[in-house]
């Protein structure tokens, strides 16, 4: 009974129709994401572990903040609570409280947007994403009922959004774990 229902004709067609909607939700989502990932400031420095302050660029706002390599970040400040902390697109400063050889320190970094190499990258990663959608899309455009292909497509959309919230996760998890 359930092998007549999953090569029947009509459940070809669904599923096709539900993997084109699939894909037209990654493909808006994944742009909403881009825009917004765009619109942020640039802090000038990326985490090393958890709390770490590693990699600084020496031409960033964290390096003119006074920011060091080995800085562990106590605390961020993005507003008026903790909570404020995420970056947000038109946000000026950013005060960080930071431990430094036993000391704490509190840099107000001031924003900047991001510098022409800063887009590029991110250019970058977005345009991996949308060439899987494309080949996504593509199988599905020329194998729409084949059972094989549609499970290709649906684990390459599935990958591609992935990708997507990846690197959005990326953004935001390093800031929620150090105001919570």
């Amino acid at each position: 009974m359930i092998g007549r229902v999953f090569k029947g004709e009509a459940f070809r067609r669904l599923s096709m129709q539900a993997l084109l909607l699939l894909g037209v939700a990654v493909l808006i989502s994944g742009t909403a994401m881009f825009l917004y990932d765009l619109s942020l400031p640039y802090i000038g420095f990326e985490i090393a572990g958890s709390v770490g302050v590693g990699a600084i660029d020496p031409e960033g706002p964290a390096a003119a903040a006074g920011l060091r390599m080995d800085d562990r970040l106590v605390e961020i400040r993005g507003g008026e609570s903790p909570a404020d902390a995420y970056l947000h697109p038109q946000q000026e400063s950013l005060q960080l409280t930071v431990l430094r050889d036993g000391q704490e320190v509190v840099p107000d970094v001031s924003l900047v947007p991001s510098p022409p190499r800063v887009v590029i990258n991110k250019i970058g990663y977005y345009l991996m994403a949308l060439a899987y959608w494309a080949i996504a899309m593509t199988v599905l455009a020329f194998q729409p009922r084949d059972l094989v292909s549609q499970l290709f497509v649906l684990v390459a959309l599935l990958g591609t959004f992935g990708i997507v919230v990846w690197r959005m996760a990326d953004i935001g998890a390093f800031w929620a774990n150090v105001t919570m």
